[in-house]
């Protein structure tokens, strides 16, 4: 099992589109003209989209048969709006996941990860999604697992909210600190996509994760491990003996990582690699004092 890269490419970055802001007028085909899809494509391949039949079909599913609703999809992601806040919703781990403009959209390369914690939940278990975001990865655990009771957090209101409209019971606040007392020392596996990205680094993400997503679920401070390390407290707190800790990250971050969690009383950390070899992610058992 590997974990990919947490933050794709969907626009070229070296791409400008030179209609941004413009109204993207869509018709339906007529006899010798090209087809509604491939209309649609053109216009998203001209903007930079890098898969523009696949966001193109989408479009057109979303706007249904309705042509002027359709026009204003198209124009929105040209401009780089992502593209689960225009369609509403993105497809994770097998579930059709709700996304509100302003949340961060949840990343396939994160699939793995929330794979591993299913398999790691028992039935009946207790499992915590910390910066939840939309809540998908706490949807992919509650879906797999119906009789486990899975919690959420995240810091972002919003993200709270649209993680409610995925069913997902969800609680206000920084990682571990607003979850019911009565479950800390009980959770069976504990799992955090925090914020990563070194501030230093932001400035090369994509364009349209620079220019719409929320700075609060992509900055991790000067290392990219303010939040890690934060995480694995919080981990620590909530997991019982032999709970498991799984924690997305990149670059060095996991050899960073190694002094507190040695210090928050975990075994030394399985790590999974993306294709190239990189790390991308660590699975920690908490250990008995």
């Amino acid at each position: 099992m590997a974990l990919m890269r947490a933050v794709p490419t969907l626009l070229l970055p070296t791409r400008q589109a030179s209609h941004v802001g413009e109204t993207v007028k869509v018709t339906h085909a007529r006899p010798g003209q090209p087809s509604l899809p491939a209309t649609v494509a053109s216009r998203l391949a001209e903007a930079g989209c890098v898969a523009p039949s696949e966001e193109a079909d989408e479009l057109i599913e979303a706007a249904g048969s309705d042509e002027g609703l359709l026009d204003r999809l198209v124009a929105r992601r040209v401009t780089g709006e992502p593209l689960a806040w225009v369609t509403g919703s993105v497809c994770f781990a097998g579930h059709r996941i709700v996304v509100h403009p302003g949340v961060y959209v949840p990343r396939w390369q994160s699939e793995p990860l929330a794979r591993r914690a299913v398999e790691l939940l028992p039935d009946g278990g207790l499992a915590a999604d910390l910066c939840t975001g939309s809540g998908a990865i706490a949807v992919a655990l509650a879906r797999a697992r119906p009789t486990a009771r899975v919690l959420a957090t995240d810091l972002d209101p919003d993200a709270c909210a649209c993680a409610r409209d995925n069913g997902v019971e969800v609680f206000a606040g920084h990682l571990a600190s607003p979850l019911p007392a009565g479950d800390r020392g009980h959770f069976d596996v504990v799992i955090a996509v925090v914020p990563y990205v070194p501030t230093d680094q932001l400035e090369y993400l994509p364009r349209d994760v620079r220019e719409h997503e929320p700075l609060l679920a992509l900055d991790g401070g000067p290392h990219g491990t303010r939040l890690l390390e934060q995480a694995v407290w919080a981990g620590a707190e909530l997991l019982h003996l032999g709970g498991v800790l799984l924690l997305e990250l990149g670059g060095d971050q996991a050899e960073e990582l190694v002094g507190v969690l040695t210090a928050a009383g975990f075994a030394p950390a399985r790590l999974f690699e993306d294709n190239d070899g990189d790390v991308r992610g660590i699975e920690a058992e908490k250990l008995g004092g």
